[in-house]
């Protein structure tokens, strides 16, 4: 199994609640499968509560030996477009499209088997 670290940056406060399905707060270990044979977690969160600066989601992606990526990157891209500022994937900054992100991850897939 291959983990992809992710960071999201947004100043959609309620964004990390909707990636997790309920509150952080309340469950901020909670582990959410996705459709395609993956799951996700968020690592941390880095609050900022200065008005407009974005606040960073950490998230751990682990892909399963059967991804379907297209699956994963349809999932990722429909929780974070109009939503997040950046999308970063292993270091490499990704443009908030499906394609794009469907791209990355399968990439960053094959060099980690």
């Amino acid at each position: 199994m291959a983990t992809l670290r992710l960071e999201i940056e947004t100043t959609d406060r309620s964004l990390a609640d909707d990636l997790i399905g309920r509150r952080y707060d309340a469950d901020p270990h909670r582990v959410v499968a996705l459709p395609g044979n993956a799951t996700l977690k968020i690592d941390h969160l880095v609050k900022r509560y200065t008005l407009g600066v974005p606040e960073t989601i950490v998230v751990l992606l682990d892909i399963g030996k059967d991804i379907a990526i297209g699956l994963v990157s349809a999932w990722l891209y429909d929780k974070l477009k109009g939503r997040a500022k950046t999308l970063t994937i292993e270091d490499t900054e990704v443009h908030i499209m499906q394609s794009d992100i469907e791209i990355h991850i399968k990439s960053r897939v094959e060099r980690k088997e």
